[in-house]
């Protein structure tokens, strides 16, 4: 953000958006966020999606995160697996 922030000259980040979404009108924008802290903020963005990176797949925690976006949400999810084999 801070490179767009530069290259084009405009500090609000509001107003970036706007910029980037008249200037590519087939510009996705979506950000990143890991907690509600960064939902309740990314909420004050006209983002077409966010995406949601958990550590857990915890039903309610992934519901809840969903009600408090006021946009669309991707969900990623770290797997684990276990590259050992027993014989």
């Amino acid at each position: 953000m801070t490179q767009l922030q530069s290259q084009f000259k405009i500090s609000n980040t509001q107003l970036l958006l706007k910029f980037i979404k008249q200037k590519y009108q087939n510009t996705i924008i979506v950000l990143s966020t890991n907690n509600e802290i960064e939902i309740l903020e990314a909420n004050k963005f006209n983002l077409d999606y966010i995406i949601l990176d958990i550590s857990d797949s915890l039903d309610d925690k992934i519901t809840y995160l969903s009600k408090i976006s006021k946009h669309q949400i991707a969900i990623i999810q770290q797997l684990k697996f276990n590259t050992e084999s027993s014989l």
